[in-house]
C-alpha cells in the first residue's frame, strides 16, 4: 500500500468488549517490531493507554484544552512501553455536552501540532456502541487505512459490530477498508454466533483471542499481555493480528467493503436459524421541502420559527441558546423578508425589535456544556432592564443535552421581576418552522395575567402571521368590520407589540381568527384551554355571505341584532353603487378561477356571480391543502391542479376573458386579476371592482393602483 504517511488503524467495537485492551497490546506489539507507534484513545473514559503507562492515567487533550488557551506537543503527549507514543482524547463530565463533538477537536488538534505525522502507525481506540459523527470521525479516509472490528459472541456485541459496518459503509472512500473481526472470546457455548456473523457478512475473523486469567495479571500490574506473556496462547492470537497488519501495511489486497445485516437478517441469526440471502436496500429519504415565495426550498427549522414571533414583541429580549451564527442568520432572514421584495411596505415601521441575542457558544461550550454561558447572558440581560427574555435553543444545545430549562427555572427564581420563559426548539430536531410557532405560544401563555377581566368593546385579532393582514387595504377591512360592532382591538396575537399586550390578552371579550389554520388554531385553543377565552366560530370574512355569517355570529354575542340589519343594508347599497359604476366592464364575461388557498374559492366564485361573470374553470392548488382545510373546498366544481402549464393549456382552449386568482400566474394570454382577502371590501366595494378593472390593462403591481383611502 502507498502512503503519504502512517498507516493509520482504527479499532471499533462495544463499549467493554476489550477494545482498549486489544489496542494497547496490539500498539505494543506493533512497536516491538521497530515501528513508531502511535495509540489515540478516543473514549470519554479516557483508559486506552493505561496499560502503556505502567497503569496511570495521562491527561487528555479536551482536559488541557479547557484548562489552557493553547495547548502543546508534550502536554498532551507521554511515551508509554515499547516507545509508543499515547494520547488521550478524554470528554466531558458525564450528562453534560457531546463526547462526540470532542473527539472531532482531538482530530483537529493533532492535525495543528502535527502528532504522528512522522509516525509509522496510528491506532484509533474508538467507542463503537453507537457511530455518530464525532465518534466516526476515525472512520473517515483521512484517518482510517483500515478498520478492525473487536467482537465477542454476545449479541449486543454482534449488534455493535453490525452498526460499526453500516457506519463504514457510509464513509465509503472508493476502496476497501474493512479488515476484518477480532474475535474476543468470553468462553461461553455461543462461540459460534461470531462464525455464524462472520459467515453472512463476508467479513473474516482474523483471529480468536481466548479467554485468559494472565490479561487480569497483566491489568493487575498496569502492563500490556504481549509485554509480560509474550509466549502465551492470547499473545500468540494477538501475534496473528499484527501479522494481519504488516501484511496489509504492505498490501491491500485482502481487504474488504462492508456488507452489514438489516434487521430481518439479524433476527434470523440470533435464532439460530440460515440467514436469509436477500437484503433489503435502506431507502434514503430526501426532505420534501416546503413552499417559500412560491419556491419550493428546504424548510426553516423550530428556532426560526420561534424567532419570527418573538421578535414581534418589542421589549422581550431574545437569547438564541446557540452559535453566534444562528442568531444572525435567523435576524438577516426576518428581516430581508421584510423590508426586501413584496413585504417591504407591509409595516411603516420597524417590524421587529432587534433584540436579538446570543450565547456565543463556541467548541469548548458544545463539548463541556453551555449551561455556564447562557446563565451569564440572562444575568446581562436582566441588569440591562429587559421585563421579559425569552430563552430559544438551537440544534447544538438539543444534540449535546444542555438542560436549559433548568436554568430558566433558575433564573426566574432568582429574578422574580422579569419573566424568563423557555422555547425548547432545539433548531430542527423538533420540527420545521410551524413547530417554533407553537412552542412560542406554550412560552407566551406562561405570561398572560390570568387576574385581569375583559373590557366591553375590546377584541383580539390572532393569527400566526400578519403580514397581508397589515397591508393597508386589508387594515381597511377589519377597521370597517370592527366599526360595525364599534370595537376595538386590544391585543394582535403575535403581531408587533410588547409584552405587556400578551400579558393583557384576558382584555379581549373574545378572539377573532384571521385565518383557519393549524398555528392560528394553536394559539386560541392555548387560551380557551388556559384561561377559557371565547374565540369565534367564523374567521374574519371575505365576500357577502361569509361577512352576514360573521356578523350574525357576532351580533348574537353582543345583542345587536339592530346593528347588523344597518350593515346590510349598507353592504347592499355600496354593492349596488360598485356594479352600477363598474359592472359593465365585466358583466356577461367568462374567467377561470385559480386558487391557491382554499378558503378563497367560494368567495371568489360568489364574487363572479355578482358581477355576472360566467365561471368557465375553477381549479385548486393542493399544494397548501391538508386535512386540517379540506373542509374550506367549496361545493362549487373545481379542478385540482398545480401546474401553471395545465392553467395556460385551458385558458387557450376555454379562451376566458381574464383569469381571476389569489396567485401570480404568469405567461397567460388574457389579464390576469391578483385578488386576495386583503382586495375585497364589501363595504367599499366600488373600490374593489374598480382595482380588478384596473388589473386588466395594467399591471398588479402599479404603485398608482394602491387602494383608495
Amino acid at each position: 500500500m502507498k502512503r503519504g504517511g502512517p498507516f493509520q488503524l482504527a479499532l471499533y467495537g462495544k463499549g467493554g468488549i476489550g477494545k482498549s485492551t486489544m489496542s494497547a497490546n496490539i500498539s505494543y506489539g506493533l512497536a516491538t517490531h521497530g515501528l513508531d507507534v502511535v495509540q489515540v484513545g478516543c473514549d470519554p473514559k479516557h483508559d486506552s493507554t493505561r496499560l502503556l503507562l505502567k497503569g496511570e492515567a495521562q491527561d487528555t487533550v479536551l482536559d488541557m484544552l479547557r484548562a489552557r488557551e493553547s495547548v502543546s506537543y508534550d502536554d498532551i503527549v507521554r511515551v508509554g512501553s515499547g516507545g509508543v507514543r499515547c494520547v488521550e482524547a478524554g470528554g466531558p463530565r458525564p450528562g453534560i455536552g457531546c463526547a462526540g463533538r470532542g473527539v472531532l477537536t482531538t482530530f483537529e488538534t493533532l492535525d495543528d501540532l502535527g502528532i504522528g505525522n512522522d509516525a509509522d502507525v496510528k491506532v484509533y481506540d474508538v467507542l463503537g456502541d453507537v457511530v455518530c459523527g464525532g465518534f466516526a470521525v476515525p472512520m473517515r479516509e483521512r484517518y482510517a487505512d483500515a478498520v478492525a472490528i473487536v467482537t465477542s459472541e454476545e449479541f449486543m456485541s454482534i449488534y455493535a459490530a453490525n452498526n460499526i459496518m453500516k457506519g463504514l459503509r457510509n464513509f465509503d472512500a472508493g476502496r476497501p477498508r474493512l479488515m476484518g473481526l477480532i474475535h474476543n472470546s468470553r468462553g461461553n457455548e455461543h462461540d459460534d454466533l461470531v462464525r455464524r456473523f462472520s459467515e453472512a457478512t463476508g467479513v473474516p475473523i482474523i483471529a480468536t483471542v481466548p479467554r485468559s486469567e494472565l490479561f487480569r495479571d497483566s491489568e493487575s500490574r498496569g502492563s500490556t499481555l504481549m509485554e509480560l506473556h509474550p509466549d502465551s496462547e492470547p499473545a500468540k492470537a494477538i501475534g496473528a493480528v499484527i501479522d494481519r497488519i504488516l501484511s496489509t501495511m504492505e498490501s491491500d489486497s485482502d481487504m474488504m467493503y462492508p456488507s452489514p445485516l438489516d434487521d430481518a437478517q439479524m433476527s434470523d441469526l440470533v435464532a439460530g436459524i440460515p440467514v436469509r440471502t436477500s437484503k433489503m436496500e435502506e431507502k434514503l429519504e430526501m426532505c420534501p421541502g416546503c413552499l417559500f415565495d412560491s419556491k419550493k426550498v428546504v424548510g426553516s427549522c423550530a428556532t426560526h420559527g420561534a424567532m419570527a414571533v418573538l421578535n414581534r414583541i418589542k421589549d422581550i429580549a431574545v437569547v438564541v441558546h446557540g452559535p453566534r451564527s444562528c442568531g444572525f442568520i435567523m435576524s438577516y432572514a426576518q428581516n430581508r423578508e421584510y423590508f426586501n421584495g413584496r413585504n417591504s411596505r407591509v409595516y411603516r415601521t420597524t417590524p421587529y425589535s432587534g433584540n436579538v441575542f446570543t450565547t456565543n457558544m463556541d467548541d469548548s461550550d458544545s463539548i463541556f456544556g453551555g449551561t455556564s454561558v447562557l446563565e451569564a447572558k440572562i444575568e446581562e440581560l436582566v441588569a440591562a432592564g429587559f421585563p421579559a427574555i425569552a430563552v430559544v435553543t438551537s440544534c447544538v444545545t438539543g444534540i449535546i443535552g444542555d438542560d436549559s430549562r433548568e436554568v430558566v427555572r433558575k433564573m426566574n427564581a432568582k429574578h422574580e421581576g422579569c419573566d424568563i420563559m423557555y422555547v425548547e426548539s432545539d433548531g430542527s430536531i423538533t420540527g420545521n418552522k410551524f413547530g417554533g410557532y407553537n412552542q412560542v405560544t406554550d412560552a407566551l401563555m406562561d405570561i398572560v395575567d390570568p387576574d385581569v377581566e375583559p373590557v366591553h368593546g375590546m377584541v383580539n385579532l390572532v393569527c400566526d402571521t400578519f403580514k397581508k393582514s397589515n397591508r393597508p387595504d386589508y387594515r381597511n377591512r377589519i377597521n370597517d368590520l370592527l366599526g360595525v360592532f364599534s370595537l376595538k382591538i386590544n391585543t394582535s396575537m403575535v403581531d408587533v407589540c410588547n409584552s405587556s399586550d400578551v400579558r393583557n390578552v384576558l382584555r379581549g371579550m373574545f378572539n377573532i381568527r384571521l385565518y383557519d389554520n393549524l398555528e392560528t388554531n394553536y394559539i386560541v385553543d392555548s387560551l380557551r384551554d388556559r384561561y377559557g377565552m371565547r374565540t369565534l366560530e367564523n374567521i374574519f370574512p371575505t365576500g357577502t355571505t361569509e361577512t352576514l355569517r360573521w356578523m350574525d355570529e357576532v351580533a348574537g354575542i353582543l345583542g345587536k341584532d339592530d346593528v347588523v340589519v344597518a350593515a346590510r343594508e349598507r353592504m347592499v347599497c355600496e354593492r349596488s353603487k360598485g356594479i352600477e359604476k363598474y359592472g359593465h366592464h365585466f358583466k356577461g364575461k367568462g374567467a377561470v378561477v385559480c386558487c391557491r388557498d382554499p378558503t378563497n374559492l367560494e368567495w371568489m366564485c360568489e364574487l363572479m356571480d355578482e358581477l355576472d361573470v360566467t365561471v368557465l374553470e375553477a381549479f385548486l392548488d393542493p399544494s397548501l391543502m391538508d386535512d386540517e382545510r379540506m373542509h374550506h373546498q367549496s361545493e362549487r366544481p373545481f379542478t385540482l391542479n398545480k401546474s401553471i402549464k395545465v392553467i395556460r393549456e385551458r385558458c387557450s382552449e376555454l379562451e376566458p376573458d381574464f383569469v381571476i386568482t389569489d396567485y401570480r400566474v404568469s405567461g397567460l394570454s388574457v389579464p390576469s386579476i391578483l385578488v386576495d382577502k386583503s382586495k375585497l371590501n364589501v363595504f367599499r366595494y366600488g373600490n374593489s371592482i374598480r382595482m380588478m378593472w384596473l388589473q386588466t390593462m395594467a399591471p398588479a403591481s402599479a404603485g398608482w393602483m394602491e387602494a383608495v383611502e
